[in-house]
């Protein structure tokens, strides 16, 4: 049931990209350590990895080298 949500009916980028809420367009940190490691041991690895490395590039602050905890996509 969680997996199939997370696959096909989780609200996701234009991307692919997980959301963190139903009703916000905020990408979290916290996906990173939650619903991905579910995934890779739910039999998805490759989603897992698509997952970290695209959360990677969006969070990332290339200018103060961190990677931010949300990031809107309203923004």
């Amino acid at each position: 049931m969680m997996l199939d949500y997370l696959l096909y009916r989780a609200p996701k980028t234009r991307e692919g990209i997980l959301y963190h809420n139903e009703n916000e367009g905020k990408i979290f940190s916290d996906a990173n350590f939650m619903a991905l490691p579910f995934l890779a041991l739910a039999g998805r690895p490759e989603e897992a990895v698509k997952q970290v490395f695209r959360n990677i590039e969006i969070m990332q602050d290339h200018e103060k080298h961190l990677l931010s905890h949300i990031w809107d996509d309203d923004f």
